[in-house]
């Protein structure tokens, strides 16, 4: 099992890209949802969703990377991605009412099929949990 933090990003299909090629889609107007696969199986078919996470990059110290761009004369925080990883069932609902760009951590296996790996998601954790601002209570009463 691995764990990954990040925020959630789409991963557009093939035939996505083909209609954004022709001209006949806006990539800022996919959603998430949009993305959805149908997958057959020897168990029937389902729906799977492939995400990405984008994160920024830190070093061994657990101090964020950058790197100088000498354009802009200024130093530039690096980010990355993780491989594609598919969420089914409740792993998909989850991150289907989160959105895009939602920061999450994520519990992951590794399964072989077919000389391929796919990184399945096993458990969603909202990070923006416990961010939103507290009701004030007033204990006066």
């Amino acid at each position: 099992m691995k764990i990954y933090k990040g925020i959630i990003k789409k991963v557009p299909s093939e035939e996505h890209f083909k209609e954004y090629s022709e001209g006949n889609l806006d990539m800022s107007d996919l959603r998430l949802e949009d993305t959805i696969i149908r997958a057959k199986s020897d168990k029937g078919e389902f729906d799977i969703l492939p995400i990405r996470l984008s994160y920024r990059e830190v070093d061994k110290d657990g101090n964020e990377k950058y790197i100088y761009d000498e354009g802009a004369d200024a130093y530039i925080k690096t980010y990355s991605q993780t491989p594609v990883l598919y969420a089914h069932g409740k792993e998909m609902r989850i991150l289907c009412e989160l959105g895009e760009y939602s920061p999450v951590k994520l519990v992951v296996t590794e399964e072989y099929k077919d000389d391929r790996t796919f990184l399945n998601i096993e458990c969603v954790q909202n990070q923006h949990s416990g961010l939103e601002p507290q009701l004030e209570m007033n204990l006066e009463d």
